[in-house]
């Protein structure tokens, strides 16, 4: 794949044409290969629709390439409807989730979350896959889930577990 670790051998880059509707698409994240100069778009829900009315950042790719980690703010990686995205914005404004892509099974799925489906109260950043691509580090400002009081701010740090879906507080 041209991708030799984690932190070299990969660039993350402009689309070739920038979108002329800027407020949809706001900042997406993208794989170049630089072997074959091929271009990946990453921010994309598991159907490939591209992910609007929010930004992704944070982006970290796994030691073989399959992965791709990073903080999103947009709407559709949580089920939500992404059509008046003024609204989205505004609304999801402050919940930035880890999300993970996996580029050979074509699926994306929300990572800061625990086993049942709660997410955190966020914003959650800065993702890191294990060596071993079994687990998501990474750190949010609220150790509570949706629904949960926290009157503590952080960063607190989480790992989760991609095989089980557990969800665990390391500091």
């Amino acid at each position: 794949d041209g991708i030799a670790n984690n932190h070299l051998n990969y660039d993350y880059i402009n689309p070739a044409n920038p979108p002329t509707d800027w407020i949809s698409e706001m900042v997406q994240i993208y794989l170049k290969n630089r072997t074959t100069r091929a271009v990946e778009r990453i921010t994309v829900d598991s159907g490939g629709h591209i992910a609007k009315c929010g930004s992704s950042f944070n982006p970290t790719i796994s030691t073989d390439g399959r992965y791709v980690a990073f903080s999103s703010t947009a709407p559709r990686f949580f089920g939500l409807d992404d059509s008046n995205c003024f609204y989205r914005r505004v609304e999801n404004r402050h919940n930035e989730q880890i999300v993970l892509r996996d580029r050979t099974a074509g699926t994306t799925r929300i990572i800061s979350m625990d086993a049942s489906g709660k997410l955190l109260r966020g914003p959650c950043k800065h993702p890191h896959i294990s060596a071993d691509n079994t687990q998501v580090l990474f750190d949010c400002q609220s150790k509570a889930l949706e629904g949960e009081t926290d009157p503590t701010f952080g960063p607190y740090f989480f790992i989760k577990d991609l095989a089980t879906g557990e969800l665990k507080r390391v500091i």
